[in-house]
């Protein structure tokens, strides 16, 4: 896609600290913990003086209970649910005990979680690194995936064509967040190698798009000592 008409500052913003099972994977319906309430609130409050021209979200639950805390501080603003923006489909996994997926794992990947994957980003980006080939047990594909953000994304963008100084936010996923970042860095699906983004519950990262170049103008969480990350699907 041309960028050069388009001038605008993106903020991506992961779901905040999702409740759930201890050693479970999350799903779709997994709503916020205390923890993630808290970490949504006090985004809230710094950002309430950005004033957001659209405020889009994943329509699963922990990411729009996110959206929704955020948005009763901007004025007017109403949250559009984005079906792109949802993180990839696990399919049967979702909702699973971990010993449980472990064991469905092929040898390769199980291999590449042990040696400390959580530690290195979201899932997806771990999956693009050893196996682009993978779909999960009646869900998605990687391939199906990426193209489903990047079409979405791109869709996005155009709304805002040739409009001067506009400023969205964007509730989603590590995942649907590793395939924007691939994107804006003009990263295709077929590369090998894809740096990663540690998009932690409640980061922040503020993208300038301007004359065709991008600006990275926040890639810091906000909420540091309130983020813990651990391995999961979300």
């Amino acid at each position: 896609m041309n960028l050069t008409n388009i001038f605008l500052d993106i903020y991506l913003i992961r779901h905040a600290d999702p409740a759930g099972l201890l050693n479970h994977w999350s799903s779709s319906s997994t709503p916020l913990s205390q923890l993630g309430v808290q970490q949504a609130k006090t985004l809230a409050q710094q950002l309430k003086n950005h004033h957001f021209d659209a405020f889009f979200t994943s329509p699963f639950k922990r990411a729009k209970q996110t959206a929704e805390i955020i948005a009763k501080e901007q004025d007017q603003v109403k949250i559009q649910e984005q079906d792109w923006l949802a993180e990839i489909d696990v399919g049967e996994w979702a909702g699973c005990h971990k010993k449980v997926i472990n064991e469905q794992m092929t040898t390769e990947i199980k291999q590449f979680l042990e040696k400390g994957y959580d530690k290195r980003g979201p899932l997806v980006a771990g999956l693009l690194a050893i196996d682009k080939n993978f779909t999960f047990p009646s869900g998605e594909s990687l391939t199906e995936f990426w193209n489903r953000v990047t079409t979405g994304f791109y869709q996005t963008l155009s709304l805002f064509k040739s409009v001067s100084g506009r400023k969205i936010c964007i509730i989603g996923h590590g995942g649907s967040f590793t395939v924007i970042m691939m994107n804006l860095l003009n990263k295709s699906f077929s590369d090998h190698e894809f740096p990663v983004f540690m998009f932690r519950k409640a980061d922040l990262a503020i993208i300038r798009i301007k004359k065709g170049k991008i600006f990275f103008l926040q890639m810091n969480p906000l909420l540091s000592p309130l983020n813990e990350f651990t391995l999961d699907s979300d």
